[in-house]
Formats: structure tokens, sequence, C-alpha cells
């Protein structure tokens, strides 16, 4: 995008009589950024006519007010709003000097707050050095004025406040940061039971903001005592969030018996939410085994020698077989849905169809299960037909050749031999691969365009979900949201480089859970952890991932034949355009479904069945 036009920016904006219009229409739908943005955009298109120099204002103001904060990138905290194969809103690079140098004529003149605050952290950036800390203090003072309600604070209030914290530092504005510690202390202090969520968005800007550590005590021990409040009321799954964030403040003071505690109770929690369920509706067996899981994830977390001075060692045993009992029970009440065939020439309508006008829980959804798994019977089946069939590529040898010339693989002639395993297996991840690709530009990338228009996912709720993921490793949560987060910015290297390393060591440690050995030893008694490909090749991983999803993990990450995601990303072996390949997105896409599905079934048994069954 482009704002470059033949006509100027008009200095006698702000004092437009359509400028106070469109301010308070946005102000009364609302207020955050997407209204501004909505609202401006329309009031440009509507004087496009009479006065072009207006409209050109209006769409810098808009544009600036459509730009997505990221909190987790101080240094380039703004992207744009969508991004897709035809174009993008604006970006922040888009401002040149005659933008700059307007904005910065009018910033003292800007209401409200919130677009002041905007423009004067894009200024304090973009500006020389001798104004840029004047520009910074405008936007901090501005920032600081935005509210922070339980009615707001979702939209724009905590990332505004975040921002402002951010600011602060790099400002080093001590008074200001110390301003800003009592304002949210004193909010903390008033927020109660019945607040949710914004009580735990406060205590979340004070652990960034570093408040001092006399006052850090207290917020560990109100968010422990709201949290047995919630669970006194039946809300558990607050319960349990409230007791995570309260965890993450008795470690920063240190309290490993508090600790521990924690995660005991949060064990406690996910086990009497699994028995209710059990003991009421037997149909739900799935989720409880989920709930169990989860319950197993939080007794591991206590280090081995704490296990057995509390006596530890037995419940996790015990939790172990409850959660074989429920996969049994689970079994029983298993379905198995068939899609039928994706029609590519409107697999892009139809996926965009999909995830629209839904609310973003049940759109996640719809997103992850586009399409189901790979069939690996399936392919091997198609695959062996291949082989045998008197084609002339059958009766020559293949070579296969990477990116920068090397050999990874080569393959005899297969028609008429005995052993064709290693040549039906080539073809089976060739066809992966071709399908990987086909799946991701018909029906991922336009679903995740639609699902950026309508959606604003941050970087928390990615983490709420990998929190709740029984299959997320325990200390690798945030790890795994901001890979999450990451593919969902459309920002697919990041994502890779977190995702390939992280899912060799998800399925390590699923498997070290049910009992699986994941080590080798060497003729000296050296023991070595095995590799993503041997662990997958292991029989148990398709008994306890499925085959599908083991075909799956193999043909994107291990084979030579294959993407090969695994060792290209270890080896340093991508350039730029290969670590955002269509290939990244599909193993963004897949590591989303891994994680997010466990979390929906758990949450939301009651939704409609979709076109395939996940693992």
């Amino acid at each position: 995008m482009s704002i470059e036009c033949a006509t100027v920016l008009d200095p006698d904006a702000l004092a437009h009589a359509a400028w106070a219009k469109a301010i308070t229409s946005a102000a009364a739908a609302g207020g955050d950024y997407h209204d501004y943005w909505t609202v401006l955009d329309g009031a440009a298109k509507q004087v496009r006519e009479s006065t072009p120099e207006l409209e050109r204002t209006f769409a810098l103001f808009g544009g600036i007010a459509s730009l997505m904060l990221q909190a987790d990138k101080p240094a380039e905290p703004y992207s744009p709003a969508i991004v897709t194969s035809t174009g993008r809103t604006m970006a922040e690079e888009d401002l040149g000097q005659e933008e700059l140098a307007f904005l910065a004529s009018i910033i003292n003149g800007v209401e409200p707050a919130k677009l002041r605050a905007r423009i004067g952290d894009i200024l304090w950036r973009r500006s020389a050095r001798e104004n840029r800390y004047r520009f910074g203090a405008i936007a901090l003072d501005a920032y600081m004025l935005v509210d922070l309600t339980p009615d707001s604070w979702a939209s724009d209030g905590e990332g505004c406040w975040a921002r402002a914290i951010e600011l602060a530092y790099r400002t080093n504005a001590k008074e200001k940061l110390t301003q800003i510690c009592q304002t949210l202390l004193t909010l903390f202090d008033q927020a109660t039971v019945d607040d949710g969520y914004y009580t735990m968005a406060l205590a979340t800007l004070l652990f960034r903001s570093r408040v001092p550590e006399t006052d850090a005590p207290k917020i560990a021990d109100r968010m422990l005592a709201l949290s047995s409040e919630m669970e006194a009321s039946g809300d558990l799954w607050r319960a349990r969030d409230f007791v995570l964030e309260a965890e993450r403040w008795y470690r920063r003071l240190g309290m490993g018996e508090t600790v521990v505690d924690i995660h005991v109770r949060e064990a406690d929690l996910w086990q009497r939410e699994a028995a209710t369920i059990l003991a009421t509706d037997k149909a739900r067996a799935a989720v409880a085994a989920s709930h169990l899981e989860s319950a197993l994830k939080a007794l591991l977390k206590v280090p081995r020698a704490q296990r057995r001075d509390r006596g530890l060692d037995t419940r996790i045993e015990q939790v172990r077989w409850k959660v074989r009992d429920a996969h049994a029970a689970a079994v029983e009440q298993m379905t198995t849905f068939d899609s039928g065939a994706i029609d590519l020439t409107k697999a892009a309508r139809q996926a965009r169809g999909r995830v629209k006008d839904l609310d973003v829980l049940t759109a996640l959804m719809k997103f992850v299960t586009l399409a189901p798994y790979a069939s690996e019977a399936d392919a091997r089946q198609e695959a062996t037909s291949a082989v045998n069939e008197p084609r002339l590529i059958n009766l020559v040898s293949r070579t296969v050749y990477t990116s920068d010339a090397r050999v990874a693989a080569r393959s005899t002639p297969t028609l008429g031999e005995d052993n064709q395993d290693e040549r039906i297996w080539h073809v089976m991840v060739s066809d992966f691969s071709n399908r990987a690709i086909a799946l991701t530009n018909g029906a991922i990338l336009p679903a995740l365009s639609q699902l950026q228009v309508e959606h604003r996912l941050s970087l928390r709720d990615f983490r709420n979900i990998a929190q709740s993921s029984a299959v997320v490793p325990a200390d690798r949560e945030g790890l795994f949201a901001s890979a999450l987060f990451h593919g969902f910015n459309r920002d697919f290297t990041s994502a890779l480089y977190i995702l390939a390393p992280q899912m060799e060591n998800l399925v390590r440690q699923v498997m070290k859970s049910v009992r699986v050995s994941t080590t080798t030893f060497d003729a000296d008694n050296i023991e070595t952890e095995n590799s993503l490909n041997a662990l997958l090749e292991r029989p148990e991983a398709a008994e306890i991932f499925g085959a599908d999803v083991v075909f799956e993990l193999r043909a994107l990450y291990c084979e030579q034949v294959g993407p090969n995601l695994r060792n290209e990303v270890a080896h340093g072996l991508l350039d730029d355009d290969g670590s955002a390949s269509l290939y990244a997105v599909y193993a963004w896409r897949q590591a989303l479904r891994l994680i997010y599905m466990p979390f929906w079934k758990r949450y939301h048994v009651e939704a409609e069945p979709t076109n395939d069954s996940d693992q």
C-alpha cells in the first residue's frame, strides 16, 4: 500500500466538522482503534469528491488507527492489520517524510488520546534524535490516559498500557514508571472476582512493569485467593488460570515450596473436573481423559526429589492408570467421520466461508479442521499402485537433489522387484508434499486471511491455548504460544524456527509420559536421545499419535525426499524464501491443530462434529 497522493495533507483537518463528527461516531461505536479505523476510512470516502486533501488526511489517520500493535516486538511494534496475496492495509513504512512532518506539526491537537499516543509512538521511533524524547513523552502521557476498565481492557486498554510501560523503560522515565505501577496497583486492589480476567490483565501488566518486590507478595497472594473464590463457585477453568498466574509471581519471588503446592493444586482442579465428568456423562470420557492428562502434566512439574518427599509418585501412577481407563472408555464412544473429495477450484471460497462470521474459538476449530490428516493407509495403497504401473519413471533410477544441489536420496528401478518399500515410501512422501502445497494454497491461506479480517488474537490468547492443551510440555508453553502467534500474523519463518525443534521435543515428552523409551545406549553405555525420525519410526508412535499424524510428521519434518524441515532448520539450510515457504505454513497449521483440538474438545464437547476425526 502507498499513501502517496497528488493532494496535500490538510493542516486544518482537525478543526473540520467532518472530523468532529467522525471522532464522535467512533467513540460511540466503542472507541477502540478498530472503530477509529473504520469510521475515518468511511469519512475519507465521503469527502473524496468535495475535498481531496481532507480525504487524504482522514485516510492517513485511519491507516494509523488500523495498525496492529504487537507487544512482543517492542522495537517494531506495529504491523499491517490485513495481509493477503494481493495486497495489505497500511504499514508503518508507508509513512514518508511528508506524512511524518505533518504528524509532528499537529500532534498536540490530536484527540482522542489513543490516536495521539500512537502518532507520538511512531514519531518517537522515526524522528531525529533531538526530537525523539519529546514525542516519546507525548506518547507516554497519552497512553496513560487510555481507559483501563473491566470493559475496555480486552480491546485496547491492556495493549496501550503495555506500550506505556515499554516506552517508560526505553525513555528512562522512572517517575512515569512509578506512576504507572501505582495506578495499576490501585486498579488491582479495586478489582473483584466478578471482574474475571481483567484482574489477571492487571497482574500481567504489573509483572511487565517490574513492580517493586515489596508489592509482589501481595499480588501473588491475591491471585491465589481469587483462584480459591472461583473454585468455590465452580468456575474451575478460571480458577486454574489464576492459580497459574499466582505461580508465576511466586516463582519470581523464589518461593519454591509454594510453587510446588500450586502444581499439586492445579492437578487437583483438573482431576476434580474429570471425576465430575466421568460420574455424570460417560459420553464425555475423552474430555475427562484430556483433563487427567493435564493433571498428570501438572504433577510432573514437581521436581523428582520433592515428589518422593510428598508421596506423589504413587499418585502419578494412579493418574496414569486413570488416563488409560478414560481413553479406553472414550474409544467405545468414538465415531469416524469421512470427508469428501476437495474441489481445489472452489477451495478458497469454501475455506473462507468455513471460518466466516463465527466466534473466534469456533472459527479456529473450523480452520484447523479444514481437511483431514493425510491417510497413511490410502497414501501407501496409491503409491504401491503407482510403483507397480508399467510407467517409464519406474524403469529408471531416481536421484533427489536438495535446493543447494546435494544428493538427498537415490532409488533404483522398482518395476518387477520384490522389495519396493523404499520407492513406495518416496512416492508417498512426494504425494504428501504435493497435497500440502495444494491444501495450503487452496484452503489454509485463504481461510487465514478471513480469520485475520475478523479476529485479532494476542500472544496471551495463544499462551492460554498452549497452557490448556495437554499435549504441550509444561516448560514449553511460551515457546509454542510464540510460534502459533507468529504464524497467525504470517511470520512463518519465526514460527518454523521455533516449531522444528519443539515438535521433536513434544513427541519425545508425550512418548516418555507413557513410559516409551526415547533414548539409545552405545557400546560405552552412553545414553543418547533419539532423533525425531527414530522416535516416529517406533511402533508405539502410531499407537499414541495415530498412523496418519505420524505419517504427516515424518513426511514434513524428517524425509530427504520431502520438505525435511527438521534438518533444513537445524543445519541452517533454508534461505529467505524456503523459511517462509508453503511447507512452513502447513507446518504451522499442523502444529496449531495438534495443540488446539485437545483445548477445543475439552471445553466445547457439544460442538457439531467436523468432517474428520482428530487424534
